[in-house]
C-alpha cells in the first residue's frame, strides 16, 4: 500500500464561495491519500528486461525486445520448445499470424505469441 500526506495552504480559498467547503481560510488543511498497487500490474514506463513469449505454446524467456526470427527460434528451442531451426515462424498480430523471415529483425512485446511450423505443413 502506499501512502501520501499533502498539506493545502488554504487561505486563498474564500470562504462560502463554493470552491471551499471545510475549515475556516488561514489554516493548512491536511490531506492523507493512500492506494495500492498490484505486483502484476505492469508499470507503463517499465519494460520487463527479457520479453515473456510463447513459441507454439511454450513459455519463452528471450534475451533482448529486439530479435530476429531465428535468433527466437534458437532461443525457443534452447529452452525446450518443440521446433526446428528451419520451420517458419509467424507472431500473432490481431486474429492473425504474420510471417517472420529468419533475418527479419522485429521488436518483441511480453506476452507475444509465436508458432514454427514445418515450411512444407499446408495448415
Amino acid at each position: 500500500m502506499l501512502a501520501s500526506t499533502c498539506a493545502l495552504d488554504m487561505s486563498s480559498a474564500a470562504p462560502n464561495s463554493g470552491h471551499f467547503d471545510g475549515p475556516e481560510t488561514n489554516q493548512l488543511m491536511e490531506i492523507k491519500m493512500t492506494g495500492t498497487t498490484s505486483a502484476t500490474a505492469p508499470d507503463a514506463s517499465h519494460r520487463t528486461p527479457h520479453p515473456d513469449v510463447t513459441v507454439n505454446n511454450h513459455r519463452v524467456v528471450l534475451t533482448e525486445h529486439r530479435m530476429t526470427g531465428m535468433a527466437i527460434k534458437q532461443a525457443a528451442i534452447a529452452q525446450g520448445a518443440e521446433l526446428e531451426l528451419d520451420f517458419a515462424l509467424s507472431v500473432k498480430n490481431g486474429k492473425r499470424f504474420k510471417p517472420v523471415a529468419d533475418d527479419k529483425e522485429i521488436k518483441i512485446h511480453d506476452d507475444d505469441e509465436f508458432i514454427a511450423v514445418a515450411q512444407d505443413d499446408n495448415s
